[in-house]
């Protein structure tokens, strides 16, 4: 909303209200019938001006509407809706108690109060788009500290090329990795101790807002020399004649993968537990067995001696992505990271 400029204008010698005061205008001095028309408008502009109901957006599309004479170009312009332009003038005019343009079938023209009010409302577009760009700097000299708590697997493949991004915009900020588990992730953003998580999954209770990555489907890790390593894809139960390697039974992946193999009746043979599933594949290059691991770990895989395969009948899913606490507001530095994170893996 537009309201300190609003206010510097109304209280400044050229607005309205100083003609009450005999300004020096021709106006205040010796008005003739048209020009008292023209100041009692003026005044009534100034004395109805409610700067909590005067909007940036309806500002700005009555500058740009002014200079280009036609909605169909304003609107383009503004990259909005005709039907909306015209809503966001009327609004503007009825605010103002005041009509600001003579409308006809194709162009439409300043009345004499909207050719006295466009170089007021383009000068306190110019001041806010100052305080902005001045907000904005100060935002770029920003210095502090933010926690990421990040489970192993994103913390490698999300985290570098983002921390490349903000450190050059920000670069007097400190940032601290704790890499955990997926529920000490959940457990240090919801008591504060981390301002940003990544971590896996999507319904993380009511306490945490969950902005998705993207998805990160298992696939199956065996040598290149292993019969499954002929296939193009392979199924769960494709899996059971094989020794396979797990995470320990507090690594949140161990859930869903022994889900999985029970409910496809795929038994396992000699069973390997280890805590990270990344650590799964230096054991799957010993020819231990094979291992069922996330999309994101074999793209941070370039070992010849490991190959991949989809796992279909189904196709398991795991979402990657932010979590914040819910209704708890980000620091100035975390609502930064966050945008950088946004920056680089979603809007690109």
């Amino acid at each position: 909303m537009v309201f300190l400029p609003l206010m510097r204008w109304c209280s400044s010698t050229e607005s309205p209200l100083m003609f009450l005061h005999g300004a020096g205008t021709d106006y205040a001095r010796a008005p003739g019938t048209g020009e008292m028309n023209l100041f009692a408008k003026l005044m009534q502009i100034a004395h109805q001006f409610s700067p909590m109901n005067i909007s940036f957006p309806d500002l700005r599309s009555f500058v740009v509407l002014a200079h280009s004479g036609t909605f169909h170009h304003a609107a383009e312009s503004l990259a909005i809706s005709q039907p909306t332009l015209t809503r966001r003038i009327q609004k503007l005019e009825q605010t103002l108690g005041v009509q600001l343009f003579e409308r006809d079938t194709r162009n439409v023209r300043l009345t004499a109060v909207g050719r006295e009010f466009l170089p007021k409302a383009q000068a306190l577009l110019e001041d806010l788009d100052g305080s902005l760009l001045s907000i904005s700097s100060m935002a770029e000299k920003m210095a502090g500290q933010i926690t990421v708590a990040a489970v192993p697997t994103a913390a490698q493949f999300f985290l570098p090329k983002t921390l490349v991004h903000f450190a050059q915009k920000y670069p007097r900020m400190r940032v601290k990795i704790v890499d955990e588990p997926a529920n000490v992730v959940l457990t240090s953003v919801l008591s504060g101790d981390a301002d940003i998580g990544l971590a896996f999954g999507r319904n993380l209770g009511e306490g945490i807002d969950f902005d998705i990555l993207m998805d990160d489907p298992y696939v199956m890790a065996c040598q290149p020399d292993h019969p499954l390593a002929e296939k193009a894809q392979v199924t769960w139960s494709d899996l059971g004649p094989y020794p396979l390697i797990v995470a320990g039974s507090k690594n949140g992946n161990r859930f869903l993968i022994d889900l999985h193999l029970q409910n496809n009746r795929s038994p396992r043979k000699g069973v390997y537990e280890v805590q990270h599933l990344s650590s799964s594949l230096s054991l799957v290059e010993a020819g231990l067995g094979i291992s069922v691991v996330s999309t994101l770990l074999m793209l941070m895989n370039h070992n010849p001696n490991i190959v991949f395969r989809p796992i279909v009948s189904p196709t398991l899913f795991r979402g990657v992505g932010i979590l914040r606490k819910r209704n708890g507001a980000l620091t100035p530095a975390a609502q930064a990271f966050y945008q950088s994170l946004r920056k680089v893996w979603l809007d690109g």
